[in-house]
């Protein structure tokens, strides 16, 4: 496929390119991407900032690169979430700029603050390290290791569900027609293995439900 070169480019025609050239031609065309990525985040954070009582202008950051940068809605959702990464640590927007790192490892960053939500601020210790490996490493492993991080960050060791068992614990005692107690409820691990050998309705007085005992 053969373009051409526009007028006033700065490209050299590829006709008669040797290998070794268009490696180096492909490598300088990633820096020049990369500054300009770099450059499209920070017109877009300088767009967010302009909604302020001194610049009391309003846009709407996604739509502005739809209409302007000529991205798709999905480019520019992306774009946004980019300029959140490099807002948090800007190393990885100066990283984007110098050629070290892409648009990939911002992606891969992003992705991770859209599975913490709420909790995002875990991960603000870690994006200094994090901002390094991104010059040092393929984005693929990368990415890889920033979905563990997040992952672990949310993982609680359970204690989140065990918060929920002992709120959910209750004991119900229903008095037959005989006389007989009938007890049903739910026990959280903890509170089941402190009742457990407990055989006898004593403790539990003849009410309708009544909350558990710690002990029998």
């Amino acid at each position: 496929m053969k373009l051409g070169v526009a007028s006033g480019s700065s490209f050299a025609a590829v006709t008669g390119m040797t290998l070794a050239a268009a490696r180096a031609e492909l490598a300088d065309l990633r820096h020049r991407r990369a500054e300009l990525d770099a450059r499209i985040l920070e017109v877009v954070s300088h767009i967010e900032s302009l909604a302020t009582a001194e610049h009391p202008e309003f846009a709407l950051t996604h739509r502005e690169l739809i209409d302007h940068a000529g991205l798709t809605p999905r480019e520019a959702k992306a774009t946004v979430a980019r300029a959140e990464v490099a807002d948090a640590e800007p190393a990885f927007g100066e990283l984007l700029a110098a050629g070290t790192t892409s648009t990939g490892h911002l992606d891969a960053v992003a992705r991770a603050f859209a599975t913490l939500g709420s909790e995002r601020h875990k991960l603000d210790a870690q994006l200094p390290e994090l901002a390094y490996a991104a010059a040092t490493m393929p984005v693929g492993e990368f990415a890889a290791m920033v979905t563990t991080a997040a992952r672990a960050l949310l993982d609680d060791g359970g204690i989140a569900l065990f918060e929920r068992q002992r709120r959910s614990t209750h004991l119900t005692a229903n008095i037959d027609t005989d006389g007989g107690v009938r007890l049903t409820g739910y026990f959280d691990p903890e509170r089941k293995s402190q009742e457990s050998g407990c055989s006898s309705p004593a403790p539990c007085s003849r009410t309708a439900s009544r909350a558990v005992p710690t002990t029998c």
